[in-house]
């Protein structure tokens, strides 16, 4: 079954939905006829409440721009929320920073943030990019049944932002290979594809909470990201 997220108006027990995203999601591309069963949840995000109801459907008539469809079942999914996240530094190539939101949302990752490095040869994500991030979110949450959306972001200045966070550096160099920590407050951290500048290296090895390995290998910054992000997400 279908799990879209998205906004609706709820009327006894039909569900009325004027998303254009969603209506041409069901008529366009999975070409779903009269009766067929799907589910809608409003959007979720970290910091609101871990428990969402779900609305399971059956579609009654669609058009262009609205759909309505009967409430069969409604439930509750619940969430433990921590604070975890990850720290991306911009990248280069928007293609790649597109695939780390998309499957960082699928893991979990509660929080998705790019800082400037130094070694950035990009500096600045504007508003149309981080839109796109946010609908890439949105169908990764969707299609892997995750029921918060992550909070996106640029962090302007690295130092304020991880006042307050226990950071795990993942660092080539490190010799542990696995977390000892046990919190709800842990961000990882990685290096754009130049590196770590002499200062940001010294900056993070001199906060972190925890120094990681992830082998021998020198990965890319997005297969880093990704196997990071999951540790922490499942430690």
């Amino acid at each position: 079954m279908h799990l879209f997220i998205g906004e609706f108006e709820q009327k006894d027990q039909k569900v009325f939905i004027n998303n254009k995203r969603i209506v041409h999601q069901l008529k366009n591309v999975l070409r779903a006829s009269l009766g067929y069963t799907f589910g809608i949840q409003p959007p979720v995000y970290v910091g609101d409440s871990p428990d969402n109801e779900i609305y399971i459907l059956q579609l009654d008539s669609i058009d262009k721009n609205q759909l309505e469809a009967s409430i069969l079942e409604t439930h509750k999914k619940s969430k433990q929320i921590n604070n975890n996240g990850f720290l991306i530094p911009i990248l280069n190539n928007f293609d790649k920073m597109e695939l780390l939101v998309q499957k960082l949302t699928e893991i979990g990752t509660e929080n998705i943030y790019f800082w400037d490095a130094a070694r950035s040869q990009i500096h600045n994500i504007n508003n149309k990019k981080l839109d796109r991030f946010y609908k890439i979110s949105l169908e990764a949450a969707e299609q892997s049944g995750q029921i918060l959306l992550p909070n996106i972001g640029i962090v302007q200045d690295i130092k304020k932002f991880t006042k307050d966070k226990e950071i795990v550096f993942i660092d080539f160099q490190a010799s542990k290979k696995s977390l000892s920590t046990k919190s709800k407050n842990l961000w990882g951290v990685v290096g754009p594809e130049g590196g770590f500048s002499q200062d940001e290296s010294s900056y993070f090895g001199s906060i972190s909470k925890e120094k990681l390995s992830l082998g021998e290998s020198v990965l890319r910054v997005e297969t880093a990201t990704i196997i990071g992000a999951w540790i922490i997400q499942n430690f």
